[in-house]
């Protein structure tokens, strides 16, 4: 109100100032969210070396939106791998996307990963009691920093797998996929991932390129 600082002592007035404005929302340094009801996740990125110890390479963090005003079923299985609240039901073990690491990266179109059941692409798993779960829209569209859900290559088989566009011009891939959000911070991040050297026709990497949170 408008005489509730002036009433306050010089203390009361700097705490009342940092609480207030200490942490806005949503912070300065974010850019406009599609939604600001939308969840906001993040991912922890290591980059590592195959040698004995996994030194590190880069480290950095990759915040997302995600379009629960868009596809809300995609976006809340999503948000539930990177927060690891989901309980295996065979091992009572929580499961997402902590510990996970990118599988595949194409340089100058995409990086993959979310593949916590096998590591390797083949996984799939869900948070709707199966290993995979509808299209929701393919109405998105893929450009720098979109966040799509890796398919089979047929329509309704969303499960854990995601990946992150990189190049300039991937609308090839509207209609094709699902898309759950956006990079809002961190394509430097990202684009470290994308240069990570790769091997063999399936881009795997020869770093280690990890979630750690």
């Amino acid at each position: 109100k408008a005489g509730e600082e002036e009433r306050m002592t010089p203390d009361q007035r700097l705490f009342w100032r940092m609480q207030r404005y200490a942490h806005p929302w949503p912070p300065p340094w974010l850019p406009r969210l599609q939604d600001q009801a939308n969840p906001v996740v993040f991912l922890d990125i290591a980059i590592r070396a195959l040698d004995r110890r996994g030194t590190v390479e880069h480290e950095g963090r990759i915040t997302i939106e995600l379009f629960s005003h868009l596809v809300p079923k995609t976006a809340e299985n999503f948000r539930c791998f990177c927060t690891g609240e989901v309980l295996d039901p065979k091992e009572y073990k929580p499961v997402g996307y902590k510990g996970t690491i990118f599988h595949r990266i194409v340089n100058g179109f995409l990086v993959q990963g979310g593949d916590f059941v096998r590591s390797d692409g083949t996984g799939s798993y869900s948070i709707y009691g199966g290993r995979q779960f509808a299209d929701e829209s393919l109405q998105g569209t893929h450009s720098p920093g979109t966040v799509a859900m890796a398919n089979t290559g047929e329509r309704h088989s969303n499960g854990c797998q995601f990946f992150i566009v990189t190049a300039q011009d991937a609308s090839f891939l509207d209609g094709r996929h699902v898309v759950v959000g956006h990079v809002v911070e961190g394509m430097e991040t990202v684009a470290k991932i994308e240069h990570v050297p790769t091997i063999g026709s399936d881009h795997r990497p020869l770093r280690k390129v990890v979630v750690e949170e």
